[in-house]
């Protein structure tokens, strides 16, 4: 008599903590597709599993491959002789979730001074009125997910997890919109048993995230893609607020006093520090030697491409790509635990473009110069912003 091997169903309940504008075709709100829900999980897989395979290969093309062919066998692909639809499927039941809906105010997002409204650029407008629905914070969904391959339940049980402590779901998720966190997981593999515990407190789960890692060999290079190496950080920006909207606000402030430099001087009321002279005078062509405007482009292209100095447009130099896009390295998520809520920064640190590849500032194809200290050393690691800060040792060595 054979025994055949029935798939393993993993059950886990995320709970939204901020806004997430997620949506059908049309970004009505009618829930959380399957279809993003698996992209998120991707992502997170190919973060975490970069280091194991390049660690396999020691070579980043080879690696990639490899990268690519575990990923085809998981997920699935759309070339049939590289996995098909692969083992890995996900459910998510029907909820009712109580949202707001576009063309109406949202009531955090408003008031003069709202910085938050500079995270949410793009879903609201400047008096705070939503372009797109949003499914409201506070509120629970299940996933379930049936996994063929036994051999992979390790993978995407911490793929799941690390959804959990440090993800977020939908538009303007890197900016802390749609974060999630995990409130339980659990499956019956074999004879095993797994449940997850959440953390009680704040040091609990700062220890949930370095567990995540550890004993984990990670690569010690810069990645081609967003994943985590030895140059990635995970940083404890905000610490304990009463809410998820102290927070955001906390982050949006300081982002905005860093970056900005301000409408006739100001930056939320406040007189704006005046950093990136240079990217300012640049817009304003007024750059001064030894700078010149067909050898620069502004410092702040780190923080991810396009920009909008008015008229003026900085984004990738490819031809075929309208927007010039390039997501931003820099993640921020909020937490809740127990009635707590916290805010961390998670720099992935990668290859920022092709090294051939220009960026195009005001139509002037410009050598790319990254400098990574503008986000890792001037903002993150800057007691004038974050004064309580905390960087998370996310390996062992």
């Amino acid at each position: 008599m054979i025994k055949l091997k029935l798939p393993t169903k993993i059950e886990a309940t995320y709970k939204i903590v901020t806004p997430m504008f997620i949506g059908d075709s049309e970004q009505n709100a009618t829930g959380i597709s399957p279809q993003s829900f698996k992209g998120a999980l991707r992502f997170w897989w190919r973060a975490l599993a970069w280091s194991r395979i390049f660690s396999e290969n020691n070579n980043e093309v080879t690696a990639l491959k490899e990268l690519h062919k575990q990923e085809s066998m998981l997920f699935g692909t759309s070339n049939s002789d590289n996995g098909g639809k692969g083992c890995v499927a996900i459910k998510i039941p029907k909820f009712n979730f109580k949202t707001k809906k576009r063309n109406q105010t949202h009531p955090k997002l408003t008031g003069t001074h709202n910085s938050i409204r500079y995270l949410a650029y793009g879903v609201a407008d400047h008096r705070g009125m939503l372009t797109r629905d949003s499914i409201n914070e506070n509120q629970e969904f299940k996933v379930i997910i049936i996994v063929d391959n036994t051999k992979k339940i390790e993978e995407i049980k911490k793929a799941l997890i690390a959804i959990g402590l440090l993800g977020s779901l939908g538009s303007k998720a890197r900016k802390g919109l749609g974060s999630i966190v995990l409130k339980s997981l659990n499956y019956k593999c074999n004879k095993e048993i797994y449940k997850w515990k959440p953390s009680l407190s704040i040091e609990e789960y700062i220890k949930s995230i370095e567990t995540l890692f550890k004993s984990k060999t990670l690569a010690p290079s810069i990645p081609p893609f967003s994943a985590f190496t030895k140059h990635s950080t995970i940083t404890q920006l905000i610490p304990a607020k009463n809410d998820c909207f102290s927070v955001l606000s906390n982050y949006a402030t300081s982002m905005m006093m860093y970056r900005s430099w301000g409408r006739n001087g100001l930056v939320l009321g406040r007189q704006s520090l005046k950093k990136f002279r240079n990217d300012h005078d640049w817009s304003k062509g007024i750059l001064q030697m030894p700078y010149s405007v067909n050898t620069f482009h502004p410092q702040r292209v780190v923080f991810g491409l396009p920009h909008n100095y008015g008229k003026i447009q900085v984004g990738r130099s490819l031809e075929n790509d309208k927007y010039g896009r390039r997501s931003s390295p820099l993640f921020f998520h909020v937490h809740q635990v127990g009635k707590e809520f916290i805010g961390l920064a998670i720099l992935l640190k990668a290859t920022f473009l092709p090294v051939n590849e220009a960026i195009l500032a005001n139509g002037k194809k410009i050598n790319q110069k990254i400098e990574w200290d503008v986000i890792e050393k001037e903002f993150l690691e800057n007691s004038e912003y974050f004064p309580d800060a905390k960087q998370i040792k996310n390996y062992s060595i």
